[in-house]
């Protein structure tokens, strides 16, 4: 039995030490959390992107082989793509965690731009590039090139020959009708497209193109993958999505067609063409930035990059007037593009994604 002496022992170690240990302990993990990003900043890069994560893998893992210095990336989620990412960044205001920005499309880039996020890039990063593909101030510049394009689901074009030259405008015919397939337009590349469409036709042409789509009940998911998936258990004919979803499916065994829409001259109007979009690479302006962020850059930036991404089939262009000695990737299919002025799409990107939501979900906006 215990003594009197040992019970008193062992109520000190139970109601005095042990607590003072847990509280010592929960301080010191306070103090190791909120120091996080702090600590790490001097052995990884801090890297915040938009670009699916096993294709930014592939790049992050040839820099770092390259230049033996460790990254740590932040993606995004293929439903929230683009708007997910730029807002932690925007969360972060204050205290930001990121040292650069690699963006999927220009129009998210662009805003967070104006907003102060970025800082100036050196004049040699955006040497070479095409100026289109360069931010104002050089706050980011454009790496490689996607399309928006039309998945086409197996044996269809042999049966409709029409489906190879289609127009945008073509999917509110009604013999399209129940055979319809996009990502919902609140994010991504489909948001960035609905944007564009609107700078273009204007809201009048834009939201009778819409009510059309509704009209022929194009279904709406969750992401531009799962629009390739679709088109190849052939459960739609048409679906708007990218051409690295496409490639991507291809790869895993589905039968699919790609085709580039509005690519064709009319007897009024030469074609709209399609919407090529550059992934976009910016220096987040954060005041302990990593002092090896710009060899990141610079890498995200070089022909190196853009011959990965298109060697894995996420790009089908490149921002270069002429590629540089190091892509040695194949060459660019031939494409006309739609004429935007970015700044105008940044500009419609809510407006023009408020309407799409609510016109395509069958309410007005």
């Amino acid at each position: 039995m215990p003594t009197p002496r040992l019970l008193a022992f062992f109520a000190v170690v139970l109601f005095i030490i042990v607590p003072l240990i847990l509280l010592l302990g929960i301080s010191l993990g306070w103090f190791a959390k909120s120091a996080g990003p702090t600590a790490t900043s001097s052995d990884e890069i801090v890297l915040y992107t938009s670009i699916d994560e096993p294709i930014a893998r592939k790049v992050i893992e040839a820099f770092e082989a390259e230049s033996g210095q460790r990254v740590r990336f932040v993606t995004d989620t293929e439903a929230t793509r683009s708007v997910g990412i730029a807002e932690k960044l925007r969360a972060e205001k204050e205290r930001r965690r990121a040292d650069v920005w690699w963006g999927n499309e220009p129009f998210h880039t662009l805003r967070l731009a104006r907003e102060g996020f970025f800082t100036s890039l050196d004049a040699d990063v955006a040497e070479g590039i095409d100026p289109i593909f360069v931010g104002r101030d050089r706050h980011w510049v454009g790496v490689g090139v996607r399309l928006r394009v039309l998945a086409i689901s197996h044996g269809a074009e042999t049966k409709d020959p029409s489906l190879a030259a289609l127009a945008l405008e073509n999917l509110t015919h009604p013999k399209w009708k129940g055979q319809l397939v996009m990502a919902r337009p609140n994010a991504g590349t489909t948001a960035a497209q609905m944007a564009a469409l609107y700078s273009v036709w204007g809201q009048e042409r834009f939201d009778a193109w819409l009510r059309g789509l509704r009209q022929n009940d194009i279904a709406l998911v969750g992401g531009n993958s799962i629009v390739t998936q679709e088109i190849a258990a052939a459960r739609f004919t048409i679906g708007l999505t990218d051409n690295d979803d496409i490639t991507a499916t291809q790869a895993g065994g589905g039968s699919l067609t790609q085709v580039i829409p509005d690519q064709s001259s009319s007897a009024s109007s030469s074609p709209l063409g399609t919407l090529a979009i550059p992934t976009t690479v910016a220096r987040v302006d954060r005041p302990e930035s990593h002092p090896e962020a710009d060899k990141l850059i610079r890498f995200l930036a070089s022909p190196r990059t853009e011959a990965i991404l298109r060697e894995s089939g996420f790009t089908i262009g490149s921002t270069r007037p002429q590629p540089g000695a190091n892509d040695t990737s194949s060459a660019a299919i031939n494409f006309v593009a739609m004429e935007v002025e970015f700044e105008k799409v940044a500009d419609a990107l809510p407006e023009a994604v408020r309407r799409a939501t609510a016109i395509l979900e069958g309410r007005e906006p």
